[in-house]
């Protein structure tokens, strides 16, 4: 099985991978995990792959752009 993670954090989920149960399915090759960064796709100067919601409120979204471009 193939498992893509799209992240703002690739170095928050690495940790998870390497424990228990999914690193024992990536040791016997029954999983296999590709973590890629949001950031990496995009192509302004600081890397933006996160806005504001539409109409205000709290917390963010991420871009849509960034997603498209990282699948």
């Amino acid at each position: 099985m193939r498992c893509d993670i799209l992240t703002l954090f690739p170095d928050m989920v690495a940790p998870v991978l390497g424990q228990s149960i999914l690193k024992r399915a990536q040791e016997k090759g029954l999983l296999h995990v590709h973590v890629r960064n949001l950031r990496d796709y995009m192509l302004d100067r600081h890397n933006v792959a996160d806005d504001v919601p539409y109409g205000g409120g709290v917390g963010m979204v991420l871009k849509a752009k960034a997603i498209m471009r990282a699948m």
